[in-house]
């Protein structure tokens, strides 16, 4: 038997993808993307998996993903370890964007933003960046630090802004069946949930937000009207919007108060993926 029987040259992974050789040379030279496996004379091989993982590749990236943060998504998708020295610089980066809070200096911070965004995807400037400045922040207002208060509102409305442009650009191309996004009443922040929006439309969920201080029973009318696959609340339930989420089956995410006594409410950690796998789950069963 032939061991190399189901391997193949470049240019069939190109005819049945669609993307040219060249191209599938870049992204394994220049991204380390695709391994292929090597004859005696240094010709690549593929095989049916190289296939798929085009697909997954091309399915980012006309979803607005830069090929170079192809890599990083995927890693996160399939929840793989992400070597630490991709994130040797972060630690800088928060040294300088707490200096542009500090003094409100929003042309610094911009560019601060725009250097790390051009080389990691959103879910990880959120993870080692935005997460942490926020929790630091909430630890200084606690401690009655001067315009610290002032400083952390100036931070978040523009982590939100920014969240809230790519989450359109991501719904702009999104298809599927819909999942509905809500923050509860009294929650006037969706910092949190837009992050993990973001994080199950890269996973290839399609989702529409209400935005924040939404009541249940809006929430469950744009449901029943959009005909959603599935609801997704933030934060704190009332007793009578506990019970019509028990029986709307909504999933009730909490991340300021994750020791809630309500089996409803489920803690939203900060890699999301446990959560993503739930929905993935429901959504197969119904």
């Amino acid at each position: 038997m032939n061991k190399n029987q189901d391997l193949f040259p470049i240019g069939v992974l190109a005819a049945t993808t669609g993307i040219n050789p060249m191209t599938l040379r870049s992204w394994e030279r220049r991204y380390g993307l695709l391994k292929p496996t090597r004859t005696n004379k240094g010709h690549r091989l593929y095989n049916a998996t190289d296939v798929e993982l085009v697909k997954r590749i091309t399915a980012y990236i006309k979803r607005g993903v830069s090929v170079g943060k192809v890599k990083v998504l995927m890693q996160l998708a399939n929840q793989e370890a992400i070597p630490e020295e991709q994130f040797s610089n972060w630690a800088d980066y928060l040294n300088k964007v707490f200096e542009a809070a500090r003094n409100f200096n929003i042309n610094k911070l911009e560019g601060i933003y725009n250097e790390i965004i051009s080389l990691y995807p959103v879910e990880v400037i959120s993870t080692r960046l935005f997460l942490p400045l926020l929790k630091t922040y909430q630890a200084r207002i606690l401690a009655n630090y001067q315009g610290a208060l002032a400083e952390e509102h100036f931070l978040a409305n523009y982590i939100r802004n920014r969240l809230a442009a790519h989450f359109q650009q991501l719904a702009s191309v999104s298809q599927g069946s819909e999942l509905i996004f809500a923050a509860l009443p009294g929650e006037r922040h969706d910092f949190v949930l837009l992050l993990f929006a973001i994080h199950c439309m890269n996973a290839g969920l399609n989702i529409l937000s209400l935005g924040t201080n939404t009541p249940m029973d809006q929430i469950l009318f744009a449901a029943q009207k959009k005909q959603a696959a599935s609801i997704v609340c933030f934060g704190q339930l009332s007793k009578s919007e506990e019970h019509l989420a028990k029986k709307s089956d909504a999933y009730i995410f909490n991340y300021s108060h994750p020791h809630s006594l309500s089996p409803t409410v489920i803690s939203l950690d900060e890699d999301f993926s446990k959560a993503l796998h739930t929905i993935r789950n429901k959504m197969k069963r119904t």
